[in-house]
């Protein structure tokens, strides 16, 4: 909300400038011409206070107008929702043959093997976890261009809504990932801090249950979500 404000400021301050420059010029060329009547009525209205008044009460209008539609086409610049915080725990990522080492020589391997999905989803958990969000957006795509039911693809891309504060569209690309596959650990995480942010401490207790037998029973970091959420909820049921 403050740098909304600090536009329009800045808009009205220059749309003044610029109309109060523009009147000047204007009183100047009125004052070469023939005085006629009833020309000092309209030099007063066109002089260089009311048109700088009125042109930048304009240009705040317009940059407020674009900055509220803007904010309503993308939460994030309306600060209306909050992002959410993306991947929890998580189990070690899967080592892949050929694309272990760095980030860059993961980057040309699978540059060099665009059809390894394994490495793309590799690559795409390591860039949300360092969250270059956009790239590991980019990583999900190429995967669902080759293979449109990937489970882990659409839980790269509802991650990433999410940090951009799009719940309803993360939650359902989560959802999707736990449609395709009931027992996809990072996004019933996931899905588990989101229900638990929205109020809805059972539907997250269920999904990390989920989550933890997926991860064979044992979870340091699902364990202790599961107790803080379940004390959470007994406090809550008490009052």
């Amino acid at each position: 909300m403050t740098t909304t404000w600090s536009l329009v400021a800045l808009a009205l301050l220059v749309g003044t400038g610029f109309g109060y420059l523009l009147g000047r010029s204007s009183s100047r060329a009125s004052r070469r011409e023939p005085t006629a009547a009833g020309s000092s009525s309209r030099s007063g209205l066109f002089g260089p206070l009311p048109m700088g008044i009125a042109a930048g009460a304009l240009c705040a209008l317009i940059v407020g107008g674009l900055w509220i539609w803007n904010a309503d086409v993308n939460p994030v610049l309306s600060g209306s929702t909050e992002p959410v915080e993306p991947a929890g725990p998580s189990m070690p990522l899967p080592r892949q043959e050929g694309s272990g080492g760095s980030l860059e020589e993961r980057d040309r391997y699978v540059l060099a093997n665009p059809d390894d999905l394994a490495a793309r989803r590799e690559m795409a958990l390591i860039l949300l976890s360092e969250e270059r969000f956009m790239d590991a957006m980019g990583q999900a795509d190429q995967i669902l261009e080759r293979q449109p039911d990937d489970p882990t693809a659409f839980y790269v891309q509802g991650v990433v809504r999410l940090t951009m504060g799009q719940r309803g569209r993360g939650r359902e690309l989560l959802e999707r990932a736990i449609e395709l596959d009931p027992q996809h650990l990072h996004s019933l995480i996931a899905l588990g801090r989101l229900h638990l942010q929205e109020g809805r401490s059972d539907q997250a207790i269920a999904a990390w249950r989920t989550a933890l037998e997926a991860a064979g029973g044992r979870h340091a970091g699902i364990e202790k979500m599961l107790a803080e959420a379940g004390a959470s909820s007994d406090s809550a049921g008490g009052l």
